[in-house]
């Protein structure tokens, strides 16, 4: 048998075992949390909550501050819903959507029906070669809900539609009609001309539940929620010490790094609430601009009081959020002042519009 020459294996091996060789992890501040990739808070009680609200075929929104792990969430509950035989899930995300395709009715339609069979062409080729075939009959709101019918009657499956950043159109009529079709669908659901998505969930900042649309002609004053038949979403979304502590197991048993788990995860919470950008921060401070400066493997409850003052000395992306929100709401800018600067007491009252304001900008 023929062997490798000893120079030739030099070269080969190295490059071999580099490309087999793990990534290594990270704590990520932007965009999705993957497990295989970022070391990751546990979230498994907030996904099983979520799913026992599509297992009842609940419409419901997912309205939380920026950064605050929705986009990630809808990844891992399409995971959790690819491992069962029993759903579809059908991703969508409305943002980057062309304001060409906003101006109408017609268009919406069609470029809502286009990216459901953009979602559709790799986890289900039978119903993307069906809307293939259908799709040029989209020319209406109207026909848009037949088509999400046909669609339906077109699988064993139950079709769950996840939206992501469906505020980014929520100041359109045409998405606001799209709502309210819809909700008309969810209405009849029980009768087979009327069959739609077992399930919806929409995720962003905004709480689409309060979005009013004028149902009838452009004289007429009745206003109405095109989405009132959302159930509240009352979830938990931030993390508890409890649920921050697996990721900092994680990372230490990796990184081979000594440290209080449960006194970390403590003093993160108490510094973040829980907000999973914040924590994810701290931690990323405390690994590249701490830890990495000493010999010694170890973080202390001192690390990460340096991390706090740290991120509060540098611009990041939600700090840039919050000041932009400030400064385009005048009254939450002077709450906000009242609150902080002037040291004034103001009971909370989680009704009134300027506190709901700062709830919804985190």
């Amino acid at each position: 048998m023929k062997t490798i020459p000893i120079f030739i294996e030099s070269i080969i091996y190295p490059i071999f075992v580099q490309k087999i060789e793990p990534m290594i992890k990270e704590f990520n501040t932007t965009g999705t949390c993957y497990a295989e990739d970022h070391y990751l808070m546990d979230n498994s009680a907030k996904l099983t909550a979520i799913f026992a609200l599509i297992e009842r075929g609940k419409y419901f929104v997912i309205n939380r501050p920026r950064q605050y792990g929705k986009t990630t969430t809808l990844f891992h509950l399409v995971d959790k819903l690819n491992e069962t035989e029993e759903y579809l899930p059908i991703k969508l995300n409305f943002q980057g959507i062309d304001d060409m395709w906003l101006h109408s009715d017609k268009l919406f339609a069609k470029v809502f029906m286009l990216k459901i069979e953009e979602a559709l062409k790799y986890t289900s080729p039978q119903l993307f070669d069906f809307l293939q075939q259908k799709k040029e009959s989209v020319i209406s709101m109207d026909t848009l809900s037949v088509l999400i019918t046909e669609m339906v009657h077109q699988t064993d499956k139950k079709l769950v539609l996840l939206i992501d950043e469906v505020d980014a159109s929520s100041n359109y009529e045409s998405f606001l009609k799209l709502l309210g079709t819809l909700r008309t669908k969810y209405l009849g659901r029980k009768s087979p001309q009327h069959a739609t998505f077992y399930s919806i969930v929409l995720a962003g900042v905004h709480d689409i539940k309060s979005l009013k649309f004028k149902l009838r002609n452009p004289d007429d004053a009745q206003f109405n929620s095109p989405w009132n038949i959302a159930v509240d979403f009352e979830v938990r979304m931030s993390f508890s010490p409890q649920e921050i502590a697996p990721m900092l197991e994680e990372y230490s048993q990796a990184e081979k790094v000594e440290m209080d788990v449960a006194a970390i995860a403590e003093h993160l919470y108490y510094y973040t609430s829980g907000y999973p950008f914040l924590v994810s921060k701290l931690c990323k401070n405390i690994v590249e601009k701490i830890v990495a400066k000493r010999a010694e493997k170890v973080w202390t409850l001192e690390d990460v009081e340096l991390a706090v003052r740290l991120m509060l000395r540098e611009n990041n992306t939600n700090f840039e959020s919050l000041i932009k929100n400030l400064e385009n709401h005048q009254d939450l800018y002077d709450l906000t002042m009242r609150i902080l600067i002037d040291g004034e007491r103001i009971p909370f009252n989680p009704h009134e519009p300027i506190s709901q304001l700062g709830r919804m900008y985190g």
